[in-house]
């Protein structure tokens, strides 16, 4: 159970379960990066990413544990961060829940009100379904925001996409080639007071560098705001960084990157349906198949390329084979491994429950780009 209230100018948080219980004489041990006590599986790293996160909002993280009436153990912290005059005056409570799994989708409110909180997700779920890899740089002189970034990362099911280098320092970082990177996600303050990230920025002279570069940092005051600014960085943002956050950055750092359009194969037994996706789907690769038949034999039994393939758009009746897609066919693909996405474009939509219930989307039969497809989604 955990809440929240503003008393006086702090914000307090109590978590609170049972049957658990932390003894004493370990309360400072357990904020110890690496420590864990107990748990077969534990990394001993997100007790002390609370703690860095908190601490850098000026804050107070204390445990405490006992027993209940009943006898029953029990474990609390209670979490004290101060308010500024500021935060104070802006601070309201969401209109809408923050979803409890994020790669689920679907696990949003549809209330009108939501439209804002939905159109946060576009990011995300492009990158979702990209299925390509993307390189990313992390400089930062503490490791603790390294992990939490692998582990939100890992948590939304982007780690097979996204693969993330760490450099502790800005001359480890300097020594490489930045152009092996899709995006760099800067901290700015080295050591306490030390804005050298700031120094090191004001000297790039490389506009292609810029852009892939996110600024973050725990002290970002109006003055160093400007500075981001002259310097034509677009993108900042305090510690810890979201997952929406960080998918807007990469999704910018990539959209006119060539090799990382998403590829999507069009299976239709018309030829002019081909031609309609690979004329005008221009944010997206097209390859075409005839039939069914031939994507199995050409993407799974010759060149293995079902992993790298986002979207699948399926026609429904193949006329010119006398066919109509059946379950058998996407069982197939699912049984292979493929976790993309898979929409039915046909000009009848079919009465078949259980394919229907297979598929992600279902269109009339038109051409789309892979940007539309995503935004669908929601």
């Amino acid at each position: 159970f955990s809440s929240g209230i503003l008393k006086s100018k702090n914000l307090l948080i109590s978590i609170h379960n049972t049957n658990s219980f932390i003894k004493k004489e370990l309360y400072d041990k357990i904020f110890e990066p690496y420590a864990t006590f107990g748990k077969s599986n534990g990394t001993g790293l997100g007790l002390a990413i609370c703690k860095s996160f908190i601490s850098a909002h000026k804050g107070k993280i204390i445990p405490r544990s006992g027993y209940e009436i009943n006898g029953t153990e029990f474990s609390e912290f209670s979490i004290s961060i101060p308010l500024t005059v500021e935060t104070m005056s802006n601070f309201q409570i969401p209109e809408f829940e923050t979803p409890k799994v994020w790669n689920e989708l679907g696990n949003f409110s549809k209330k009108e009100n939501d439209a804002i909180q939905l159109d946060t997700t576009f990011n995300y779920k492009y990158l979702l379904y990209l299925k390509k890899e993307i390189k990313i740089s992390f400089v930062d002189d503490e490791i603790v925001y390294y992990h939490c970034l692998i582990d939100m990362i890992s948590a939304n099911g982007l780690e097979k996409n996204i693969k993330i280098d760490y450099f502790g320092t800005i001359e480890e970082f300097s020594l490489k080639n930045t152009d092996d990177y899709n995006g760099i996600i800067f901290d700015l303050d080295f050591g306490e007071n030390k804005l050298v990230g700031i120094k090191y920025l004001e000297n790039v002279d490389d506009e292609n560098l810029i852009n892939k570069i996110s600024v973050l940092s725990n002290r970002i005051s109006d003055e160093i705001k400007q500075k981001i600014m002259d310097i034509n960085v677009k993108h900042i943002y305090s510690k810890p960084i979201n997952i929406y956050e960080f998918s807007n950055f990469v999704v910018d750092a990539i959209k006119n990157v060539t090799n990382l359009k998403p590829l999507i194969a069009v299976i239709d037994d018309e030829k002019y349906v081909h031609e309609l996706w690979s004329t005008n789907a221009t944010d997206s690769e097209i390859i075409s198949f005839f039939h069914p038949n031939y994507f199995i034999e050409e993407c799974i039994d010759r060149n293995n390329i079902l992993n790298k393939i986002s979207v699948i758009v399926l026609d429904y009746y193949f006329d010119a084979f006398g066919y109509k897609l059946e379950n058998g066919f996407i069982k197939i693909l699912r049984e292979e491994g493929y976790n993309g996405l898979i929409v039915l474009s046909s000009n009848i939509t079919p009465k078949d429950e259980l394919l229907l219930s297979n598929i992600d989307l279902v269109l009339l039969k038109k051409q789309i780009n892979y940007s539309d497809i995503i935004k669908l989604l929601n």
